[in-house]
């Protein structure tokens, strides 16, 4: 039987980078496809960028054009660097969605959750939230399929974790197809 936590439970925090970063790699785990390409651009593309960097040097000759050596070298030296663009797109991305300066305060109890910023406040009820997922970094909380709302662990103490877990166990019903 689960154990009902102490009611309400609050976390102030700032939504740093490195969160937002956390929220969209478990978003990304969520089905085979999503996690196959995170792993595949990560490793596959990078040592495919060694290939093509590799295929290109090994082209130049005199009967070869220098625009397909540059073509297939500059595609190898993006490929090699994926990893680190996708790491840049991130954070362009991470900037555009910032409000408030990221601090945001979060308040959950028996009836639904809210949170404030400087500029905004919201009530969200338990049954906007179709699941919850989490990994040692991050709570998320699905309002839809794509749309979600993330709460760092570390704004949270050991026991708040515990129950703020216990918490989304007895509110958000389980989903039908995850």
């Amino acid at each position: 039987m689960i154990e009902l936590p102490s009611m309400p439970i609050q976390a102030d925090f700032t939504l740093s980078f490195d969160d937002y970063l956390a929220a969209q790699r478990l978003h990304n785990t969520r089905s085979w496809g999503p996690r196959t390409w995170q792993v595949l651009s990560r490793t596959l593309v990078p040592a495919l960028g060694v290939v093509f960097i590799a295929l290109g040097l090994l082209m130049i000759g005199p009967k070869v054009s220098w625009f397909a050596v540059c073509y297939v070298i500059g595609a190898g030296i993006f490929s090699l660097f994926y990893p680190l663009y996708m790491r840049f797109r991130y954070k362009r991305l991470y900037r555009r969605s910032l409000t408030n300066g990221g601090n945001c305060a979060v308040k959950f109890d028996f009836d639904g959750i809210q949170t404030a910023g400087s500029n905004s406040k919201s009530e969200i009820g338990w049954k906007a939230i179709t699941h919850f997922r989490e990994n040692n970094q991050i709570f998320l909380l699905y309002l839809a399929p794509a749309r979600f709302l993330s709460l760092p662990k570390r704004a949270c103490t050991a026991a708040q974790i515990e129950d703020v877990r216990a918490l989304f166990a007895q509110c958000i019903s389980p989903p039908a197809n995850v």
